[in-house]
């Protein structure tokens, strides 16, 4: 998609797909209990959503940073696994962070969290794609969403 629609701006797709994941997120937070189709729906967002910039994060980008560096295929290999291997270690230090929240808070707490992350992660994302505001506007975007939660709930 960023080589189709982006002019090969995959920074900017992926603030995009991140910031369309906070608010996904929300929206599950604020449907999952209204029916197991429309929890699974918000659930299909979330996915389809963080999809892209994990793609783009697990692969693309090493092969951009060595063809820009004029590094070998090897180096590729390298910067990928790095790059896996950081992710892989979120996923170890995530399981006790995800059951402290559930466990003091709620499933909806946490799903606030990882709003909040994407969200934080978009405006990093706009920064670096040169977005003047795009940043700002989703992390306002999503602190607003949280207090109409906290509201509605």
């Amino acid at each position: 998609m960023s080589d189709t629609h982006f002019d090969k701006r995959r920074d900017l797709t992926a603030a995009l797909f991140m910031a369309a994941a906070s608010f996904a997120l929300l929206l599950s937070s604020l449907v999952a209990r209204l029916s197991p189709f429309s929890n699974g729906a918000a659930m299909f967002a979330v996915g389809i959503s963080v999809i892209g910039p994990d793609s783009v994060l697990s692969g693309t980008i090493s092969q951009d940073v060595a063809e820009k560096n004029r590094l070998s295929p090897q180096s590729c290999a390298v910067i990928a696994g790095l790059l896996n291997s950081i992710g892989s270690m979120g996923s170890i230090f995530a399981s006790p962070f995800t059951a402290h929240i559930t466990r003091f808070y709620s499933w909806g707490a946490l799903f606030n969290v990882f709003a909040l992350a994407a969200a934080s992660s978009s405006a990093i994302l706009f920064n670096v794609a040169g977005v003047k505001g795009g940043g700002e506007a989703v992390l306002l975007g999503t602190f607003a969403g949280i207090g109409l939660l906290a509201l509605i709930l």
